[in-house]
């Protein structure tokens, strides 16, 4: 009976050396992926500061993105190719900063409102009304946190970084420049 009673718990413990072998596997893969994506992070923020501030325009990209515009989804998707990965320097109100999931945005207003809104053929103006709308998300490095802190919501700031996406305007590797009160 003894020889019996053995064979069920050295395959007991056989099976328990193998999913330690493979949960540390897993986990060591896991490390391997994480650090692979830090380094590739860094690099990448290193590339992008060698950038040359490129000549686009807020104008150039509101005219094709903006509220505004007359471009079908697929022609901006074509047309922001040319966009995409260019480093870019334009100025613009604080509409609001946050930190979220860990990432610190900056929400940007480039085109302010004239303080005026539009019923049909009826139209309310007012010096107090505000109908501004975020027109560019910046997702700022952590090295700016305390320039970050020191804006407030309507503030002016001077700003560059990596343009990411179209919808809405996303810019990357973001950096404060200047602002002003």
């Amino acid at each position: 009976m003894d020889i019996e009673n053995e064979k069920p718990k050295q395959k007991n413990k056989t099976q328990g050396c193998l999913k330690v072998c493979a949960y540390g596997f897993c986990g060591l893969m896991c490390l391997i992926l994480f650090i692979t994506m830090i380094s590739e992070g860094d690099k990448e923020t290193e590339e992008t500061d060698n950038l040359l501030v490129s000549d686009i325009e807020w104008s150039e990209i509101s005219s094709i993105y903006g509220q505004n515009s007359d471009k079908t989804d697929l022609q901006k998707e074509n047309t922001w190719k040319k966009y995409k990965g260019k480093k870019i320097q334009w100025t613009g109100k604080v509409h609001e900063i946050e930190k979220s999931f860990g990432t610190l945005q900056m929400q940007v207003v480039m085109n302010r409102s004239n303080n005026t809104v539009h019923f049909g053929d009826n139209s309310f103006s007012s010096p107090l009304l505000d109908v501004s709308r975020v027109e560019v998300v910046v997702f700022l490095k952590d090295s700016e946190t305390e320039k970050a802190s020191n804006l407030e919501s309507s503030s002016s700031v001077t700003f560059e970084g990596i343009l990411d996406d179209w919808d809405p305007i996303t810019i990357d590797n973001g950096i404060i420049v200047k602002n002003k009160e």
